[in-house]
């Protein structure tokens, strides 16, 4: 009544406004009635609902030791030996000072680590220290032990522009760390800082180079410096960041702010275990299951406890676990936990990513671009959303912010099609200092020029060899707008696209989404720098959704909940390595798999009858071969 009043008086863009208010309202409501609807029956149907793929990727960090503690060769071995005759595809972490170490007391570990294929991981205490580091800034203001009462400074990133804060990380990790070490506790001396050996290779740069290859996984804990993070992808490919969010759980309970942890822990979805960051897979590594050790006990217990609505990763960690504990929790998982749980398998950063979609993977079409725009603005509370979570699928600011911009770019050529996909490609947040308004006061903006603005954003945007980043300002109609601003004109100017308005009514707001106040609680440094650009790109976080169209997202409308069990048993036949090959058992992969059988109940979503229809013992005896038609 209100919107058809205003539009009466003339009002057309607050009838536009009341009219979306109260279609929001309506959806909530319905969402609601459905839900209570449905809640008498939720426990009976508790077993047809879907269970989330467990992925459990191994790893060790510090081998035989606490932090700080350099592990002695055989010690290296011996969990090397663990992953390679258990098969479990594990990862071993190495710095520079550890490389260095190992070239004198067993150079032909390295050669043996590689033919037996193991992932490799960076990770060590040059990365903690001799101080000071690319950012500790949780130790700014909290106590850390394993700082040995240094007290001088914490970053290299402190204060600095995002350009060289990037530099002084690629530098110091190309080069040799020196450092003093206890040999007889092998614990490293952190008290004094030290300056790289500019005239000899060491850090990331020396375990590359040694290996001959990359490492594929990280802890470097990102999303508490941003610029950390953007340097050492440019040292490495690698694929996956372990748990930085913004640091890794166990580091909340060391600094004793574990109340902070249900915030903290919250990025991109409450039960969100992994997700894309900055251009790369993340993990939380959260408390609830997140993270364990590789007894069986242990094992079982966090992986038959999980919440299963989302895809889980668990990190596995054997840094002190012998052969005949890491084989009783392979015999659990291979034996037990796996073929009873469709989806779940061990994973290496190597091969996680293949089971997600890819970053930029998704491209929307013109209707998507209207429901992101909707959501949006619906979401809107004086600044962006973390993402936007429109129609089982959860978009990222930055992908919203290029797909709008090149969409407006087709209304406004005349060349857009409803049907026609937007392709997106990789970009960066914003590197703003300051996320305040650039609007003093609402503003009123010819749609026209918003339309204009928003082609000349990114043109040929695949021909751009750099690093692409957000603007950190916006130029429009005679009005300055930060990133956010121009993201909500945007989305209001595409609502309004074939209508006849002529202008948008753009509101002031902050740049940054709500969570970067909790970086705000969790740390809280003496310079801005290099945390005001970590908020930045939190412009860049989405959940990473399972290939298929099966992934973290929460349907737009609720499913009725089914009467009575489907009888229906679906027979079918699948390769897998479960007790064999070490190959990736999937139609690209060569080295072979083997072929079994089961029997799955579509009421009750459970399998029965596992069957191996192959018959020789630890090889391979099915390989995969593609079909003209790619099947």
């Amino acid at each position: 009544m209100k919107s058809r009043n205003a539009a009466r008086a003339g009002k057309r863009e607050e009838a536009v406004l009341l009219l979306e208010q109260a279609l929001k309202s309506l959806r909530d409501r319905t969402h609601k009635e459905n839900d209570k609807s449905l809640s008498a029956d939720s426990k009976e149907n508790e077993s047809v609902k879907e269970k989330k793929p467990v992925f459990v990727l191994a790893f060790t960090h510090h081998y035989a030791g606490p932090g700080g503690y350099y592990a002695s060769a055989a010690e290296v071995r011996n969990v090397a030996v663990i992953f390679h005759e258990l098969k479990i595809p594990g990862t071993l972490f190495f710095d520079g000072i550890l490389v260095e170490r190992l070239l004198k007391e067993d150079p032909s570990i390295f050669k043996e680590i590689n033919e037996w294929k193991l992932s490799l991981g960076y990770h060590g205490e040059e990365t903690h220290g001799p101080y000071p580091v690319p950012s500790d800034l949780a130790v700014e203001a909290y106590n850390l032990k394993e700082a040995q009462g240094y007290k001088g400074l914490w970053s290299l990133n402190t204060g600095k522009p995002w350009n060289e804060a990037a530099q002084q990380v690629i530098d110091r990790y190309s080069h040799a760390l020196p450092c003093k070490i206890d040999e007889k506790t092998r614990m490293l001396e952190r008290r004094e800082p030290v300056n790289f050996d500019g005239s000899k290779i060491g850090g990331l740069a020396l375990v590359q180079k040694t290996f001959g290859r990359d490492v594929s996984m990280m802890p470097s804990h990102a999303l508490e410096s941003a610029p950390e993070g953007f340097a050492f992808r440019k040292l490495s490919s690698f694929t996956f960041d372990q748990p930085a969010m913004p640091t890794a759980s166990h580091a909340l309970r060391i600094f004793r702010i574990q109340n902070l942890e249900d915030k903290a822990m919250s990025i991109a979805g409450d039960n969100t275990s992994i997700y894309w960051f900055m251009g790369r897979l993340t993990c939380k590594g959260d408390r609830f299951g997140g993270e364990c050790g590789g007894k069986v006990g242990v094992v079982r217990n966090n992986i038959e406890n999980l919440e299963r609505s989302e895809p889980r990763l668990v990190l596995m960690g054997l840094s002190h676990v012998d052969i005949d504990e890491a084989s009783a929790s392979a015999r659990y998982l291979n034996r037990d936990f796996f073929p009873a749980n469709p989806g779940s398998c061990w994973v290496s950063p190597e091969t996680l990513p293949s089971f997600f979609e890819g970053e930029k993977e998704y491209s929307p079409n013109m209707a998507d671009l209207r429901m992101i725009s909707e959501r949006l603005i619906s979401d809107w509370k004086g600044r962006p959303p973390g993402f936007v979570d429109c129609d089982g699928r959860r978009i990222s600011l930055c992908d919203a912010f290029e797909g709008l911009a090149l969409g407006l770019s087709s209304i406004r050529s005349g060349t857009a099609k409803d049907r026609d996909r937007i392709k997106l490609f990789p970009l960066y947040g914003p590197l703003l200092e300051d996320d305040s308004s650039l609007l003093m006061k609402p503003a009123n903006i010819p749609l026209e020029d918003i339309l204009k603005t928003a082609e000349s954003l990114f043109p040929k945007t695949d021909k751009i060899p750099a690093d692409r980043f957000i603007p950190k300002s916006v130029k429009v109609s005679g009005y300055e707008l930060n990133p956010a601003e121009f993201l909500f004109a945007m989305a209001k100017a595409y609502i309004m696209s074939g209508r006849k308005e002529k202008t948008v009514a753009v509101q002031p707001s902050r740049a940054f989404p709500a969570y970067a106040d909790t970086l705000d609680l969790v740390f809280k440094p003496s310079s801005k720098q290099p945390l005001c650009y970590t908020k930045g790109q939190l412009w860049t976080v989405k959940a990473a959704r399972l290939k298929g169209g099966s992934g973290n997202e929460k349907s737009a409308e609720p499913k009725k909940a089914m009467t009575a069990p489907d009888a229906r048993k679906i027979f079918f036949v699948f390769s897998s390595n479960l007790e064999s090959s070490s190959g990736g058992a999937c139609r690209d992969d060569i080295k072979g798999a083997d072929l079994y059988s089961a029997v799955y109940r579509v009421g009750d979503v459970t399998v029965s009858n596992l069957r191996k229809l192959t018959t020789k013992v630890n090889e391979a005896e099915w390989f995969p071969v593609l079909a003209p038609e790619g099947d």
